[in-house]
């Protein structure tokens, strides 16, 4: 049994790393086309720079850890302090996130469903990681894939510059959490046995990235 759910969570983890690049790719496409919807507007140049660095390395670093995590060979899940701070990683991502958009305090957001999304972001890992450090590494690996599509679906409707195509079509952005969402999956790729200092520095990284987003919005540096 366990097999056949490492066997499907690989799948998963590839459609996963698949479509959270494809919608990195797609902030960077509407970003440029904002230009024609608010002539006016501009980020910063080294946000810019930044943001399209960012993209390009994750889709790099996607490749790799994808790559590693197809090998025949692939070592059993990981435990202890490295697994801890995988894990750890994932409710920081939110925290980081949260202050973008947020009603009354960054625990709660803008909007009904996002707000349920958050809160399940805060929950839910804990039972996963539970449900890990009690021997089901692989069925707290599939939960950890399960809840990174729930984030895909449309729940921001802050009308901002990555937004604003998605609110058009569809009512509502899929992108607030997709920082989580990429720490999600490098932290399963470091519990599949890829280089715990590496993943680490992404997990991490990530964390950084989101706050910085976060609080230069807030602050009015970026937007």
């Amino acid at each position: 049994m366990s097999k056949k759910i490492r066997k499907l969570n690989i799948t998963l983890i590839t459609i996963a790393f698949l479509m959270a690049n494809l919608l990195w790719i797609k902030a960077l496409i509407d970003i440029y086309n904002y230009s024609e919807i608010r002539p006016s507007f501009n980020f910063p140049k080294f946000f810019t720079i930044l943001f399209v660095f960012g993209a390009v390395l994750t889709f790099t670093l996607s490749a790799i850890y994808l790559r590693g995590i197809h090998k025949e060979k692939m070592p059993s899940a990981v435990s202890g302090k490295w697994a801890f701070v995988f894990w750890l990683a994932i409710p920081l991502s939110v925290i980081c996130v949260s202050p973008v958009c947020y009603r009354g305090n960054i625990f709660i957001a803008a909007y009904p469903f996002s707000a349920a999304i958050r809160i399940g972001l805060l929950v839910l890992p804990i039972i996963a990681a539970m449900l890990y450090y009690n021997g089901k590494k692989e069925f707290a690996i599939l939960l950890l894939l399960i809840i990174s599509f729930l984030l895909l679906i449309p729940n921001d409707k802050c009308r901002n510059p990555f937004n604003y195509w998605w609110i058009h079509k569809l009512g509502a952005s899929p992108l607030t959490y997709l920082p989580t969402m990429f720490v999600i999956l490098f932290a399963i790729g470091g519990l599949y046995g890829r280089n715990k200092y590496l993943t680490t520095i992404i997990l991490y990284g990530l964390c950084a990235g989101a706050l910085f987003l976060a609080i230069g919005h807030r602050i009015k540096l970026l937007w």
